[in-house]
């Protein structure tokens, strides 16, 4: 029980960053988080074409079965 408040205050130093390099690391985290916002944006285009195309090509399946059946 005796170690546990020494954690507790010793936690809260240890996390902290240096001023100038926080500067850097979130310079750095703004032009990460802009590219994968870029990565994703295009991720997210090509994966709705590629959800439209795969339901274009099921509704001309279930056409072909249609006209096959009839």
């Amino acid at each position: 029980m005796e170690e546990t408040p020494a954690i507790l205050t010793a936690a809260p130093f240890r996390g902290v960053p240096q001023p100038e390099a926080h500067g850097r690391t979130k310079f750095n985290d703004t032009v990460q988080r802009d590219q994968f916002r870029r990565a994703l944006s295009r991720y997210a285009l090509t994966f709705q074409g590629h959800i439209l195309s795969v339901n274009c090509q099921c509704r001309m399946f279930t056409r072909v079965r249609r006209t096959h059946s009839t």
